[in-house]
């Protein structure tokens, strides 16, 4: 895996784990305490891919012991005029929720929209999933 675009997100670089992050250890204490909570199981972290917090948690679960994540990319539908699935994003966040899950963690940063988030963790709630909003600066 390689580490997104510098100049989208500044504060991920190549040794994230070294580098002080504020975003990163509450990140790293919301998958603490789901570890927790699973226990001896194995522990998978189900994400959708996109830079930012679903990159860290893809980074911090596969360099975890018994734990590993799944990555689950919106299907866009690019076409050759440009256009693209608008719902895509949503029919993602759903098909992840289906999958079923004992615990969302929601990570949202202030001051941006977070609509993919919010969206998740909605569906989440409704399909009777535990979810702990996590909360940047």
């Amino acid at each position: 895996l390689r580490a997104p675009e510098k100049r989208k997100h500044k504060s991920l670089i190549d040794n994230w784990e070294e580098a002080p992050s504020f975003d990163r250890e509450l990140m790293k204490k919301a998958l603490r305490d789901a570890r927790a909570i699973a226990g001896s199981r194995h522990m998978v972290i189900i994400q959708g891919g996109a830079n930012g917090a679903d990159w860290l948690a893809r980074m911090l679960a596969d360099n975890a012991p018994n734990a590993h994540s799944e990555t689950h990319s919106a299907d866009w539908n690019r076409s050759a005029d440009g256009s693209y699935d608008k719902a895509a994003g949503f029919k993602r966040n759903q098909k992840m929720v289906d999958l079923g899950a004992q615990l969302c963690l929601a990570f949202f940063e202030k001051g941006s929209g977070n609509r993919g988030t919010a969206d998740c963790a909605q569906r989440a709630k409704k399909a009777g999933i535990e979810v702990v909003e996590v909360w940047s600066r």
